[in-house]
């Protein structure tokens, strides 16, 4: 191989070496890591380290004759929270559970346990409670006897980072029982 041709190889190797794939996230801003999405447990990449920044499971209590309920067990890798559905703050972005309008519907209802405690945020001036770590969230459902099948979504904003996080699901019963099943999210 001449010496021309070998430069040409070498420089498109170095060309294509340093471009960026086109799925890859882009760059983070303001230093906040990059969030990559997977099923529905979220990974942070900070620097070479990749850390949780959560995982979400869904599961139905169906132990209860009255109604079935739907509940959701989310664990925020360290550093990580989110704004509790009973924070008096206006902050948006307040963890909540939503069904697509159809047969199922949720009760008004929806407890966490455990409920963090109220404080005083500087930045935001006033009161919040963020939720850290593990917390459980559970939420009666009215489904109609018989088969059916109904979407719904698992709403968040992860903190600090400030990222939407949207966690779709399937709910249905046939003739082996009632489901649950997560769908690939945004």
């Amino acid at each position: 191989m001449d010496c021309a041709l070998r430069t040409f190889v070498f420089l498109g190797a170095v060309a294509l070496a340093s471009c960026q794939s086109p799925s890859a996230p882009p760059p983070s801003s303001a230093g906040s890591p990059p969030v990559v999405s997977g099923n529905l447990d979220r990974l942070t990449a900070i620097g070479s380290e990749v850390k949780p920044a959560f995982s979400c499971t869904l599961q139905l209590d169906t132990t209860e004759a009255s109604a079935p309920v739907l509940v959701a067990k989310l664990i925020l890798g360290d550093g990580n929270y989110i704004a509790s559905p009973f924070s008096p703050d206006t902050v948006l972005g307040h963890f909540r559970i939503d069904m697509e309008a159809g047969p199922v519907q949720l009760s008004q209802s929806l407890d966490e346990a455990p409920v963090p405690p109220l404080t005083f945020d500087r930045h935001l001036g006033q009161h919040v409670r963020w939720t850290t770590g593990q917390a459980t969230y559970s939420q009666a459902m009215q489904v109609p006897t018989g088969e059916f099948k109904a979407r719904g979504e698992v709403f968040f904003v992860l903190e600090p980072a400030c990222t939407p996080q949207i966690l779709p699901f399937d709910v249905w019963r046939d003739a082996y029982g009632m489901h649950v099943e997560q769908r690939p999210g945004c």
